[in-house]
């Protein structure tokens, strides 16, 4: 796997080692189990590679999976927050959202009416509620199987997390066992004490649960646990686990790493069961200085002070004669392109001339804020290329009121072909029935990546039109008894025109080529006014006065941030008049829409 490397011992115990750089999720690992009986069954591990811990930023929280078992009929409680947390200290966790197999959201409110649960390929599977942050879920009478959930947290301040929660239903006639020991996680800057308990999770139908005793396996060596008293593990830290379930971990000040306490807990009819308490300390960021000594390359520890590539989360400082003993930076730092390579940092801080240059395939998240970038917008360079997805860059810490300048480039695939193609008009009602249009020229819908900026000279050589919903006008050329038509919802702008940002465009040129846009660029929450106000078309014999209005409530917007939304985030309100549908366009000519006319090309038109 690229996000680094995995051995996995038959005894169950394995060791991961991600690759330099990389911090996020890790693909799901499937294992296969096999008894003394030769009886086996598979199961899935996760990974996470944590960033270093900021100071200075508002550290994300840490969601955990979480697994539950119950029978048809049977309602199930899982309580996803009771093995996540959070490195930065004084945050109370929050369910934001949590969604069946299909995406379908169950409202993560006090709410307790109960709504249908789908699996991925669309069967109905139950009924669910969240309620106090917990899900209850209650399976059909008919459905045995797995149930996946996936759900967010967040910290309340913009940090989110996201996790999965995976119910196995069994047959009515199955016998469930009376203790189910979950697994528990605790994530905090090294050199910081944890407290939890590791029994708020499990799930006993016979009182009285307890931890009966605990070890800790690392390196190959084994350290029991006895409850209630506290154990030292050399260069580790300090361990007190209490029957009760409250632990303490005390880590040794340099101690970074996962500390996985396997623990057994018991019941008073003396079932038992196992799982584990992963105790996590992460390395402190530190200010990592950028000189380019050798090269723009970002993963070459000699081009930065340290000597080392930056640990995610870090901070990046470009050198300068008075930070650097008179050493500035001599290079502009490239993020690397490719997925595994994409890049969390803290700050960004930038006082030189030089740039930080995300290239089309790379992705930079700047968890903090943008120093040095007030002014100048050739100091951070979001590229884009053919054949690849542009540049990603997200300012997930940026206040709202500060400026961050940035030129960001567009890929404008739009050109001109010979001999124009022809459509005809078969939409019934429409004025023009049975007209043929002809258009030469493939438009590009778009939105500006910058608050604002002027037609010329940024898109010198190209033909820009803005969309309005609210006009229908009349198309030149077409008879003169008709004062309004169908498609003519476009303003064709001009050298002055100013482009805004999340209005939609389209453009096009005669061949295709890249654009430079600079401007200030766009990184908090956006409100747009949606309008339902197109005009009635009067030469429309369409029986529906809705038609009659083309186009009406059909609105383009154009995405103006330097990253992908995430369209389940888009927030429609309440107006019964407006349908959350999302339609993604990016080429093509105005033909490539005409579904019911001549030609119809879904490559280009999408």
């Amino acid at each position: 796997m690229t996000e680094g490397t995995i051995v996995v011992n038959s005894d169950g115990t394995y060791t991961f080692t991600p690759a330099v750089g990389y911090s996020g999720p890790v693909p799901p690992i499937t294992y296969t189990a096999t008894n003394a009986e030769g009886g086996t069954d598979n199961a899935k591990f996760y990974i996470e590679v944590a960033t270093a811990y900021n100071s200075s930023t508002n550290n994300p929280p840490v969601a955990n999976h979480d697994v539950a078992t119950t029978k048809q009929e049977v309602e199930v409680t899982v309580k996803p927050l009771t093995n996540d947390s959070d490195p930065d200290a004084s945050t109370t966790l929050t369910i934001t959202e949590i969604k069946d197999g299909q995406g379908h959201k169950i409202t993560a409110t006090a709410s307790t009416t109960a709504q249908t649960i789908y699996n991925a390929d669309g069967t109905a599977v139950g009924t669910a509620y969240v309620t106090g942050g917990e899900l209850k879920f209650t399976p059909n009478t008919s459905y045995t199987g797995d149930v996946p959930f996936t759900y967010e947290i967040s910290d309340g301040n913009n940090g989110t997390a996201s996790s999965i929660i995976n119910v196995t239903v069994l047959p009515a006639a199955a016998t469930l066992a009376n203790i189910n020991a979950n697994d528990d996680a605790n994530v905090k800057p090294k050199d910081e004490t944890m407290n939890g308990n590791v029994l708020t999770n499990d799930i006993s139908s016979v009182s009285g649960l307890t931890v009966t005793g605990a070890s800790v396996t690392i390196g190959g060596t084994t350290t029991n646990l006895t409850p209630g008293t506290a154990s030292t593990i050399s260069g580790v830290g300090t361990i007190t686990l209490d029957a009760n379930g409250d632990y303490t971990f005390d880590p040794d000040a340099n101690f970074v790493g996962t500390v996985p306490v396997v623990y057994t807990v018991k019941n008073d009819d003396g079932s038992t069961d196992q799982a584990t308490l992963y105790l996590t300390t992460l390395p402190t960021a530190i200010d990592q200085v950028w000189i380019g000594t050798d090269s723009k390359d970002w993963n070459t520890g000699t081009n930065w002070k340290s000597g080392t590539v930056p640990n995610a989360g870090d901070n990046i400082v470009f050198a300068t004669e008075a930070n650097n003993g008179g050493v500035p930076a001599v290079n502009n730092l490239v993020v690397p392109v490719g997925e595994t390579n994409y890049k969390k940092i803290g700050n960004l801080t930038n006082e030189t001339n030089l740039a930080t240059v995300i290239p089309a395939g790379a992705s930079l998240t700047v968890a903090g804020q943008v120093y040095g970038s007030k002014t100048d917008p050739a100091k951070i360079q979001v590229q884009a290329a053919k054949d690849l997805p542009n540049g990603t860059l997200i300012l997930a810490g940026q206040p709202c009121d500060s400026v961050v300048m940035g030129t960001v480039q567009l890929y404008a695939k739009g050109f001109k072909q010979t001999p124009p193609a022809e459509w005809t008009d078969n939409i019934q009602g429409s004025p023009t029935n049975g007209v043929k249009f002809y258009g030469s020229y493939h438009w590009q819908h778009f939105g500006v990546p910058v608050e604002e900026v002027r037609a010329d000279p940024t898109f010198y050589k190209s033909y820009l039109r803005k969309y309005h919903e609210d006009w229908n006008k009349k198309v030149p050329g077409t008879d003169p008894d008709l004062t309004n038509t169908y498609y003519a919802k476009w303003e064709n702008l001009v050298n002055g025109s100013m482009l805004k940002a999340f209005e939609g465009y389209e453009i096009t040129q005669d061949v295709a080529t890249t654009y430079t846009i600079a401007g200030k660029m766009n990184y908090c929450d956006k409100t747009i006014t949606l309008t339902r106000e197109a005009p009635l078309v009067t030469g429309s014999t369409d029986l529906n006065i809705n038609n009659k209005h083309y186009g009406l409530g059909q609105n383009i917007f154009g995405n103006s941030y330097t990253a992908s939304i995430d369209i389940t985030k888009m927030n429609f309100g309440a107006e019964p008049q407006i349908e959350p549908t999302v339609y993604l366009y990016n080429t093509g000519r105005f033909t490539d829409w005409a579904i019911n006319g001549d030609l119809n090309e879904a490559v280009n038109s999408g």
